[in-house]
Parts: structure tokens; sequence; C-alpha cells
């Protein structure tokens, strides 16, 4: 890791923007963003005020023991991945552990997702719906939106925040939330089949049609009466069939 990747590092970590670091340094805004985007590298008179700012020593700007943190925090992430809430002493030790984790990495946003999902698995299947959970998962997921560099880290957010404010009956919040989502017609899939060579693109075409429909018959699901369906069901298999043979 560079020098700039770990002060990005810390500096996320830290909850600073760029502006406040160069503030506190007496430099340009500029300066900061090519030193995070190796384009450039910090005076050397400089690095014990940056380790000061971003409360480390100097040698964590050298050194890469923050890959053992990131190790650490993506093998917390896995575990979350694989609790079972059909154990509920498994699942809340589990949650208890996330929360710990949290308290040694509070700016962690991927851990801060982890454990809002992990809490969402517990409200489905639970009875969690007194608010404990809604509440926590709504401070994490705002959180992250708020904080978080990575698009897709804030499209997470906004799918969870969604969810929950469903249940918590604010419908305004979830409203505005959905309304920054890509649409439809521009989302990863509807898209992805551009990148695709000639002879590829009909079949990544296919693959997102397929996906439509599959997305539209779990809808169907949940919002049709079960006796009414049938024929739709019928003919979404009938327009899955002529995608696949076409």
């Amino acid at each position: 890791m560079t020098i700039g990747e770990r002060i990005k590092y810390y500096r996320s970590q830290k909850g600073i923007t760029q502006e406040h670091l160069a503030n506190e340094l007496y430099i340009s805004n500029q300066a900061v963003s090519k030193w995070e985007r190796n384009a450039s590298l910090p005076d050397v008179s400089l690095i014990a005020k940056i380790a000061s700012i971003l409360g480390i020593s100097c040698d964590a700007l050298f050194i890469d023991d923050f890959e053992d943190i990131n190790k650490d925090i993506n093998e917390l992430i896995e575990n979350a991945e694989k609790l079972n809430v059909c154990n509920i002493e498994e699942y809340k030790c589990g949650i208890a552990t996330l929360e710990k984790a949290l308290e040694r990495y509070p700016k962690a946003c991927a851990l801060r997702l982890a454990l809002a999902e992990a809490y969402l698995k517990g409200i489905d299947f639970l009875d969690y719906r007194d608010g404990s959970y809604t509440s926590k998962i709504i401070t994490h997921g705002e959180y992250v939106l708020n904080n978080s560099e990575e698009i897709s880290e804030v499209f997470r957010s906004i799918q969870l925040l969604c969810y929950t404010y469903k249940i918590t009956g604010d419908l305004e919040r979830a409203r505005e939330l959905a309304e920054q989502m890509p649409s439809l017609e521009i989302c990863k899939e509807a898209l992805l089949y551009h990148s695709l060579p000639n002879e590829q693109y009909r079949q990544g075409m296919a693959s997102y049609i397929l996906k439509l429909l599959d997305t539209a018959e779990a809808m169907i699901n949940v919002f049709v009466y079960p006796d009414d369906t049938k024929e739709i069901k019928t003919l979404i298999n009938l327009l899955k069939e002529s995608v696949r043979k076409a």
C-alpha cells in the first residue's frame, strides 16, 4: 500500500474530510487529493503532523498494519453472512460479536452494513419489530449513506433503509431514498450486456430479460393472491421459454 492509500484509509477511519485535513495542514484540497490518488507524495516535513491529525503513529503511514485490520473485518463480515436465525443462541452470539467489533472499528462502513443486514435478518424471522433492531439498522444505514465513498455500499445502505423505513412507517423517507437509486432501464443488468462482444450481446440481453421475468414472478408471489397467479405464471414461463430459444 502507498502512503496516499494509507492516508485515505486512516482519514476515513477518523471520519474527517480531505478539506479538513488540508485546512489543518495549511495546504490545498487538491494536494491531499493528489496524495490519495498516488499522483504525488506529501513533503517529509508534514508526516508528523499528518500522523497527529489522523491519530496514528508516523510508522503507521509506512507500515501495512491496517491490512490485518481489513482481514479481521472481512472475516467478521463473512461470519455475519452465515448467521443462522433458526438457532437463536448462535444468532444472538453472532450479533454480539459484530457489535463488539464495531466498537473497535466504528468507521468501518462494510462492517456497519453487515451488522445492519444481520439485524434485518432477525426482524424477518424473529420477533424484533418492537423497534430495538429497526432503530439500529437506520443508525448504521444512514451512517454509511453519509460517510461511505464506495458507491456499492451507498446503494446497499439505501436498500436496507427502504426496507426498514417501510417497517417503521416512514414511507416519505423510503421514497426519498428510493428516488436516489438508478432506474430499471439503467441498472447494472440493463447496461452490462453492452460490455460484451458482439457474439455475446444477444445472450447478455436474454440474461437480463430472464432476470426481469424472475423478478416479476417473485413480486407476483408476494402481492397477488395465489388463486389469481396461475395464468400470469403460465405467461411468464412461456416468455422465459421464448427468450431461451431466441
